[in-house]
């Protein structure tokens, strides 16, 4: 039950080793809709730990999908940031596996600086691949069009 005690909604989940992954929305506290990714003892359904993230607008931020590092040792999560400049970006949060403590995230903005969505991820040794639907019409235009469009990052991160 989240911080506002208002909406929670799972959004997926995996199973790495004996720990069970889930990430959606959930509402805070004066935050909005927030990211949340929980993760839990498979065995005993024990809580491990929880991570929550607030994009800078503090709007409707919403995790949509996750996958592990090859090695299982961190989770990639990937959803839409809302941010006061440029509306919602692609978002992408690794965390590490055992201690939720966040290893590294990055935004992604598309070329008409509209409305982008993750919604799907997937890791392997070439790194993390990010994809969603992302606006290819300038902002201000009523109609926005939008492409799908992949964003492929080092599994270290942008600046690994």
């Amino acid at each position: 039950d989240g911080p506002a005690k208002v909406t929670d909604t799972p959004r997926a989940m995996t199973l790495v080793g004996d720990t069970l992954v889930v990430t959606g929305n959930s509402d805070g506290e004066g935050t909005g809709t927030d990211w949340t990714t929980v993760a839990y003892d498979a065995g005993s359904g024990e809580q491990r730990w929880e991570a929550r993230h607030d994009g800078p607008a503090h709007g409707f931020d919403i995790a949509w999908d996750l996958a592990p590092t090859p090695d299982g040792s961190r989770i990639a999560v990937v959803g839409e940031v809302a941010t006061e400049t440029t509306s919602n970006d692609y978002g992408t949060i690794v965390y590490d596996l055992r201690s939720g403590s966040e290893v590294w995230s990055e935004r992604y903005d598309g070329i008409a600086n509209g409305p982008d969505a993750a919604s799907a991820v997937a890791v392997g040794a070439p790194g993390v691949f990010v994809t969603g639907r992302s606006s290819v019409t300038a902002r201000g235009v009523i109609d926005f069009s939008t492409d799908m469009t992949t964003v492929a990052y080092p599994l270290d991160g942008p600046g690994g």
